[in-house]
Order: C-alpha cells, then structure tokens, then sequence
C-alpha cells in the first residue's frame, strides 16, 4: 500500500487516497470499512444486498466480490469505464482524472467509511473537486434509468461524497452501448448526517458481531446458506416466537397456493383469448405476447415452447 498525492487541482484534504498493489490487497482493505456500494444495503435500498449479506462479508468474508453482483456485467462494466470516462469528459469539458484502478479514498473524519472512486473532477463553475461515479447499464435496466440514476446509486454518490469531503458530484452512465448522459448532484447535508448514523451503526455492529435482522431477500436467504452450510445432528430448543413463526408460515403458504391457482387461471383466459395471434392488446391499451420460445440444449434437453409475456412497451416485438 502506498500514499500518493493527487494534482493540485483536484486536492481533497477531507480523506486519504491509498493504492494497493493488487486486488487482493484491496479486497482486504475495504473488508475493514464501508464503501459507496454497501451504502445501499446499509440503508435497505439496495436491490442485489441486504445489510444480513453484507455484515456476513464484512464479519466472514462469505460472498465478498469487491462489489460485484453479476461477474461478468462487472467485467464488462470495467472493460467500458474508460470509454464513458472519456465521453464524459469531452461532453461535459471538465478535465477528469482517474484515481487508480485499487485506490481506495478512507475518510479522514470516520475510519470505517471509505469510497473507490471511478473519478475526480475539475469544473470551472464549481468549488473544489467533485466524485465522478460510472455506470454501464444493460439494455434491460433501462427503463430504471429513463428519468434519473436509480435511488441505490444516488445513495452511492452521497456516501462518496462523504468519504472524499466533496461537495458535488457527476453520475455518467451509458444505456445499452447506445445512449450517454451525465447528471450532477449536491451533497444533501441532512440525508448524509442520516447515512453516517446509519453507517456507523452498522459498523458497530459489526465489530460486535451483532447480526443485524433478518429480512425476506433473496440476499438473506443465500448469505443464510452460506453461514449455516452443514448440520451437526442436535435439534435446537427454539424460542416462543418460533410457534408464531409456524402458524404464520401455514397462513402464507396457503395463501400463496390460492393465489397461484388464481395466477394460472388468469393466464389462461389470457392464452385462450390470444389463440393463435403473436401478440393480443386489452381496450385499454396493455400488450401480451404469447410466442415460441426455443430453449436450446445445454444442461436440459432442447424444447420448444410458447410463452405469455406482457409487454414493457406498446411496440414490444419481442
């Protein structure tokens, strides 16, 4: 690990930038704190994390990635950085600079709180150096990106902006490899004092080792999978809300079993009506698709099927 000044211009005196060697290294390192992408778990708006999964990285190490969800959007989100770094600079003419590919920016104010930057930025009209978050974002996440960067990645940019002492800061992100844009943010004073508590809660309790609750994500689910992998034969004497627990489980399931045969019949007038048509449209305007699927052989063996598919958009062809 080494300390290495930034360029004058783009100085933040609120935190210290460290490089790590390799990725190792850095995984380590941010294993000690929390970073832009666990602040939505942290809060509960993250749609891949809850904070159960995240404190089970941070307290085991179990299913930490450095952040990464998907390894292979991540790969190719890495692979595209570059190319967004760049457009957004000639779009925006603001000079960037790229802190490094294993830096890390740890808050001089809080130890635990820290951020890896995709960039700082230079902006004539703007006071200090503001954050730079990159986003590639796939074809099927567009419409979460039509109007403004999704709540999770706003509550990113606070954090960072906090971990770096700045006051600005610019999202850039590509949709589907076709369309560029860039939006600034301010630092919202109140949400941040909201998301240190927060942070610093969850940290205690991490160092605690305290769990935090458990919740109904799929999140929990696997980060509880992968705590408990094996059982030792003994039966555990639950406490008197697991009776509650039980019969609340009973409720559910049967409903869901009702709602499921009220599922498949509402398909079925779908299917029925739409016949041999591709495509069937309500009165009021809402698109089904009802196609041929082909599943090609690879773990199961090849089939052929049609499937009933209610359209995002009026001109869904596909």
């Amino acid at each position: 690990m080494v300390n290495k000044p930034i360029d004058a211009e783009f100085v933040i005196t609120d935190c210290k930038v460290r490089r790590y060697s390799n990725r190792t290294r850095w995984l380590a390192a941010r294993s000690k704190g929390i970073g832009g992408s666990d602040a939505p778990a942290v809060v509960g708006v993250s749609r891949f994390k809850s904070a159960l999964s995240l404190w089970t990285e941070k307290t085991s190490g179990i299913g930490s990635d450095g952040g990464a969800i998907h390894p292979e959007l991540a790969k190719l989100g890495h692979a595209v950085e570059p190319i967004v770094r760049k457009l957004y600079a000639d779009e925006s003419t603001r000079r960037v600079i790229n802190p490094g590919k294993y830096a890390i920016c740890w808050s001089n104010q809080h130890p635990w709180l820290f951020a890896t930057l995709d960039g700082l930025v230079n902006a004539p009209d703007r006071e200090g150096p503001g954050v730079l978050q990159i986003k590639n974002v796939t074809e099927f996440a567009r419409d979460r990106w039509a109007e403004e960067p999704p709540l999770d990645v706003q509550v990113q940019v606070q954090h960072e902006m906090l971990a770096a002492g700045c006051r600005w800061a610019s999202i850039a992100f590509l949709v589907g490899g076709r369309r560029f844009a860039y939006v600034d943010y301010e630092r919202d004073e109140d949400f941040c004092c909201r998301l240190v508590e927060a942070e610093r809660g969850f940290w205690e309790a991490v160092e605690a080792n305290e769990m935090p609750p458990v919740d109904g994500s799929e999140s929990t689910a696997r980060a509880l999978v992968k705590l408990y992998p094996i059982d030792d034969g003994s039966t555990a004497i639950l406490s008197e809300e697991a009776d509650a627990w039980d019969a609340e489980l009973a409720t559910v399931q049967a409903e869901l079993k009702r709602l499921e045969g009220e599922e498949r019949r509402l398909k079925n007038l779908l299917i029925e009506a739409i016949g041999e048509s591709t495509f069937g449209q309500t009165p009021a305007g809402v698109r089904y698709s009802y196609k041929r699927v082909e599943v090609k052989e690879h773990i199961r063996r090849a089939s052929s099927s049609r499937r009933l598919k209610r359209c995002k958009h009026d001109n869904d062809e596909e």
